[in-house]
């Protein structure tokens, strides 16, 4: 009896293959790219990331911290307390964990601010990294944001110009013609700068200020727009949300979000349904924080993403991962031991595992 020839990769139409492989996780390909030369550079092709990137519904989400010897990432779509989906992360410089901040996250690169003020990005999927030329970084110029744009296929970075909290201007940076635009400012705005920078959604940057001069309740929410490069004011929650006490802007499952603390009882995320229009903000999660301190979790969590499964994924400054329901029912928690010097909130950063990289 003759034997039938196996069906190998090899053998299927170049479309087929194709397909296959643009549905395979960033870490199969990887692995895929040992198999053969051919693969390794059909993989290792900028076009056949940019595909995968784009062709990818439900992308893989970690969360990179680090200890006092190593830094680390873990799958937040699995149970945190699963050591299998940690892993250990190879930094691109010689020099302690603790050097180097991290400032953005944009496609699966990160934008890090190392402590000699240089920049670079890193894709720690891939292990790819890129000095970037100094675009004027200081004690006065700060970065604050990292985006692409599709249009020029550039990556951009926001830089606020800042003395002693007061935002004079901003900057936006072209990664790709390593040039900027200054944008000045008719009025001064007061920001410490959010703990993520800023938000990027919509195609515009976006950070709460307020007014100089304006009273602390008076925050708002001003985009700088990546394509026009205009200043823009968007709606903030209704007259109920407490401004006094810090609110932390960000991006929840497609949508403009901001973090209320409430006194010493209550944290209310409020998210914007229809982008620009103030009426559609709505409370989405209210968490009661006599839960959290029963758990030994800090007061001030801080939301990252919705996991596959819809459940809220938030850290704390104990550096404590938390999983939540929508009715603020704490699911799961998982506290991760950082570096003591680490300063606050950094460098941790959530990302996308991608195959991208930058020329």
């Amino acid at each position: 009896m003759l034997k039938q020839p196996q069906a190998t990769m090899d053998n299927l139409p170049e479309d087929l293959k194709m397909a296959i492989l643009l549905r395979l996780p960033v870490k199969s390909l990887l692995r895929l790219k040992c198999v053969s030369k051919s693969w390794f550079s059909l993989i290792s092709n900028p076009n056949f990331a940019k595909l995968h990137f784009r062709g990818t519904s439900q992308r893989s989400h970690r969360f990179l911290y680090t200890t006092a010897s190593e830094i680390r990432s873990i799958d937040i779509d699995t149970p945190l307390h699963r050591d299998s989906t940690t892993v250990s992360l190879d930094f691109p410089l010689n020099q302690p964990r603790t050097h180097f901040h991290i400032l953005g996250s944009c496609r699966g690169l990160l934008l890090v601010l190392t402590k000699q003020q240089n920049l670079l990005l890193w894709n720690p999927s891939t292990g790819f990294h890129k000095h970037i030329s100094q675009p004027l970084v200081s004690k006065f110029v700060v970065p604050c944001g990292l985006c692409y744009d599709e249009s020029t296929d550039d990556y951009l970075l926001l830089l606020a110009s800042r003395i002693s909290d007061i935002i004079s201007s901003f900057y936006v940076f072209s990664l790709r013609t390593n040039s900027g635009q200054r944008l000045d400012l008719d009025k001064e705005f007061i920001s410490y700068l959010p703990i993520r920078g800023s938000s990027v959604f919509n195609g515009a940057f976006h950070l709460l200020v307020w007014l100089r001069g304006a009273p602390s309740t008076a925050k708002i929410i001003i985009a700088v727009d990546i394509a026009t490069k205009n200043l823009r004011e968007v709606p903030t929650p209704p007259n109920d949300v407490n401004y006094t006490t810090f609110g932390d802007l960000g991006v929840l499952g497609g949508c403009l979000s901001l973090t209320e603390y409430k006194g010493d009882d209550e944290i209310r995320i409020w998210m914007m349904g229809e982008y620009g229009l103030k009426s559609s903000w709505s409370k989405f999660m209210s968490v009661n924080r006599q839960i959290t301190r029963d758990r030994m979790i800090s007061h001030d969590i801080l939301p990252l993403c919705f996991t596959k499964d819809g459940e809220l994924v938030a850290v704390d400054s104990h550096v404590t991962l938390s999983k939540w329901s929508d009715k603020g029912e704490l699911l799961e928690h998982h506290e991760i031991f950082v570096h003591p010097r680490t300063q606050f909130w950094r460098p941790m950063i959530l990302y996308t595992e991608t195959l991208l990289s930058f020329p």
